[in-house]
């Protein structure tokens, strides 16, 4: 039996198993195995995960054609810099030399006496990823000794280490 012989569904659960360069040398095989790739939703949505270098949300309740269609614009929109939307948050004029942007999250030293060098806390506000929320707050974590530099994790961790 060859593998063209299967049932539709079971080529797709198959080929689905592969890894994308193995795919890809699929297409080339064959003009049938071509069209099974070209016109499956699951093999093309597989394929333009791995090419986004993003991970699926299996707890999604959006059909895998809609997933598709909003993979594929953002994807677009990322190509082309089109945002949806934009916002603006107040940062105060006496900023620090220390900050960093990770995980949707904007961090900046707290200056003390308005010396961009010596820093007491940590200002933090967590970036809007939808023109539906609120004006973002800031947050501050003091600990009224000198910062010299933190480093974050938060994606990984929830973590800020702060290097008194």
């Amino acid at each position: 039996m060859h593998l063209l012989d299967l049932p539709l569904e079971v080529i797709i659960q198959i080929l689905s198993n592969l890894l994308l360069v193995d795919l890809f040398s699929c297409l080339r095989t064959n003009r049938t195995l071509l069209e099974v790739i070209r016109n499956s939703v699951v093999l093309q949505y597989r394929i333009e995960l791995q090419l986004a270098c993003v991970e699926d949300n299996p707890k999604s309740n959006l059909h895998l054609s809609e997933r598709l269609a909003m993979l594929r614009h953002r994807e677009r929109a990322w190509a082309d810099f089109e945002y949806n939307f934009k916002t603006s948050i107040l940062v105060r004029a006496n900023s620090s030399r220390i900050y960093d942007l990770t995980s949707g999250v904007y961090l900046i030293g707290d200056p003390v006496n308005h010396n961009p060098s010596i820093n007491a806390g940590v200002n933090y506000v967590r970036l809007p990823s939808s023109p539906l929320f609120e004006q973002p707050l800031w947050s501050q974590i003091n600990i009224n000794r000198r910062i010299v530099d933190f480093g974050t994790a938060i994606h990984e961790h929830n973590l800020i280490a702060l290097v008194t």
